[in-house]
């Protein structure tokens, strides 16, 4: 079996790399992105169809604002994210 794709875009990239380096959420946004490839974008909460395509954002209750697009198949697999923003949800 193929293994989840994630991908992410420009913005997310310089979210995730910012937070991956600070001393006090680095290993919690790379365990979320870990995550990411383990576990379904329906398990990560708002999961939403616009246009023909499949969106999903992280819970409110998460310290991350994670928001992308589900990437589906010809017969609507999921097989993969690509991930759109990766940012702390709050100021701090």
């Amino acid at each position: 079996m193929e293994k989840f794709k994630v991908i992410l875009d420009e913005e997310a990239t310089e979210g995730f790399t910012e937070l991956s380096k600070s001393p006090v959420f680095g290993e919690l946004v790379k365990r979320y992105l870990k995550e990411l490839y383990d576990f379904p974008p329906e398990a990560w909460g708002d999961v939403h169809r616009k246009e023909g395509q499949s969106y999903f954002k992280s819970d409110n209750h998460m310290i991350f604002d994670i928001q992308g697009k589900m990437l589906c198949d010809e017969r609507g697999h999921v097989y993969g994210v690509k991930i759109t923003r990766f940012r702390l949800r709050r100021k701090i």
